[in-house]
């Protein structure tokens, strides 16, 4: 069954018109939001590949993976720790942490040294995962950073590095319990 041609032509224009409406929004949210919004749209697109297949991860929420990858990169962290490294809601951390327990990814043991904190660490099963996941995810992050010569990633480096700390300064006390 075929499209009759008036009714393409209205799919075209129509598309075209959202497509203008489209260019219209990212030149005003790039002038008007400037960095806010460059920052939001690539951290949304950088993870929509693993929101679409969940398999990716096995199944991991996206604080789970990354609560993860930290660990397998600096064992012992505490999910405080985690939690002020990245910025995430404590709540969120405390159910990722909860998920990797309970999927025998991470453990928790008490802390050598005495008092509540209690250091996560990495388990087999966990260290399995991250490798079956982590050659794709650093596919996407090379081929992402391939954008940028050595130079500018130097450099974007170390203006993401000021814009977090004066992140973390602007938004201390944010984190309520």
């Amino acid at each position: 069954m075929t499209m009759p041609a008036a009714r393409k032509s209205r799919r075209a224009e129509a598309q075209a018109r959202s497509l203008g409406r489209l260019d219209h929004a990212e030149i005003t949210l790039r002038s008007q939001l400037s960095l806010l919004w460059r920052i939001h749209v690539l951290s949304y697109l950088m993870v929509r590949k693993v929101n679409a297949d969940p398999s990716l991860h096995s199944g991991l929420s996206l604080v789970g993976w990354r609560v993860l990858l930290t660990l397998v990169h600096v064992p012992d962290l505490s999910a405080n720790e985690v939690t002020s490294l990245w910025g995430f809601e404590k709540m969120a951390v405390n159910r990722a942490v909860k998920e990797l327990i309970s999927r025998n990814l991470i453990l928790g043991a008490p802390d050598p040294h005495g008092g509540r904190r209690i250091p996560l660490s990495v388990t087999d099963a966990g260290r399995a995962l991250h490798a079956r996941a982590w050659p794709g995810a650093a596919a996407d992050y090379a081929a992402l950073s391939g954008a940028l010569t050595p130079e500018e990633q130097e450099t974007l480096n170390g203006l993401m590095d000021k814009l977090i700390t004066r992140a973390r300064q602007v938004t201390a006390g944010a984190d309520l319990d």
